[in-house]
């Protein structure tokens, strides 16, 4: 009977390198740095082909790398080691113990695609969600809103939480989507912008597969979407592309659905600060309109009293007048 460990030491003894490519090579590629952390002065970046963005890590020494420079094609020679990481998973990739040439530096395949993009971006409408689905609110509208979740997950239940009672100013309507597959999501987001939402809420936790957000066609998707769609993608640090091309976006489904619910606890109560105003205001018009009807019933009885002591004395005259003529 075999275990994990033994699994994992036939596989190790049994992997070996072709002899074509198992003395030193020479590699090209474009060059890009990972980070800052050496290991025992020995640092792991990638080499990445020009033409298909298919990459390998290479293993270069603190002298070899502060000679290099990110996105700049070199020529590396080499020797290809594999390595067990763990889990029965291997690990290929080049030490370098010499780098024979630097060549011009090139803007590789994917750089071109995504400055593509930012033109398209440039020339297409703006807009800011939060200032429009306010807008609708103040109308005592609930905004009609897409929330787009991935297949089996939790970040629902995190995104409903931080949303709270701020789900009673929204005619919200869930749909889920395969966020593994290009075309399946590409379709989906055609699908929905058919379906007039005021926006779509794209919600997904961190963790593997966030580099799905940063490939072209599915920017470009977003790109062709003339729904407004706002990214509550990834963790705070998550370096994503989606994030610079939607028209407005939070860390995370989180703070997504605080963001919401506060919008929705702010815009109630500038309905409810401007109910009141309009209630006082109405008050005002109605206690002056009844200083107006008192102020008319006194000029009345003014005039009335008026009339009386004009007739009275009229009378008194007149009966004056008749004695002396008596």
């Amino acid at each position: 009977m075999h275990t994990p460990n033994s699994i994992s030491c036939i596989l190790k003894s049994n992997l070996r390198i072709p002899d074509t490519i198992n003395n030193q090579i020479e590699l090209k590629g474009r060059y890009k740095k990972n980070g800052t952390k050496d290991y025992n002065g020995f640092y792991f970046d990638t080499l990445i082909d020009e033409n298909t963005e298919e990459s390998i890590v290479i293993k270069v020494s603190k002298g070899i790398r502060d000679q290099l420079e990110n996105d700049y094609i070199y020529s590396f020679t080499g020797v290809l080691v594999i390595s067990n990481k763990k889990d029965c998973l291997f690990h290929c990739y080049l030490s370098v113990t010499d780098t024979t040439a630097k060549l011009e530096r090139r803007i590789s395949t994917k750089e071109e695609q995504i400055l593509k993009l930012l033109e398209k971006k440039s020339g297409k409408k703006t807009s800011n969600i939060s200032i429009e689905l306010e807008d609708i609110l103040l109308k005592n509208i609930k905004p009609k809103i897409c929330l787009l979740f991935p297949q089996r997950t939790e970040v629902r239940t995190e995104f409903w939480d931080a949303l709270g009672s701020g789900i009673n100013m929204y005619d919200c309507h869930e749909v889920q989507c395969n966020f593994g597959s290009i075309q399946e999501f590409t379709r989906c987001i055609d699908s929905l912008d058919s379906k007039k939402y005021d926006a779509i809420f794209i919600l997904r936790g961190g963790g593997e597969g966030l580099e799905f957000f940063s490939n072209c066609e599915v920017i470009n998707s977003i790109l062709e979407c003339n729904t407004p769609i706002f990214s509550g993608v990834g963790h705070g640090d998550s370096n994503i592309l989606l994030r610079s091309f939607v028209s407005e976006y939070k860390n995370n489904p989180t703070d997504t659905g605080y963001h919401l619910a506060k919008l929705a606890k702010g815009t109630r109560k500038r309905i409810e600060d401007q109910l009141e105003s309009n209630k006082n205001h109405n008050n005002m018009i109605k206690n002056k309109d009844a200083i107006i009807e008192s102020q008319k019933a006194q000029i009345d009885e003014l005039k009335k009293n008026k009339m009386i002591y004009i007739l009275a004395t009229a009378a008194t005259v007149a009966i004056i007048l008749y004695m002396l003529m008596g």
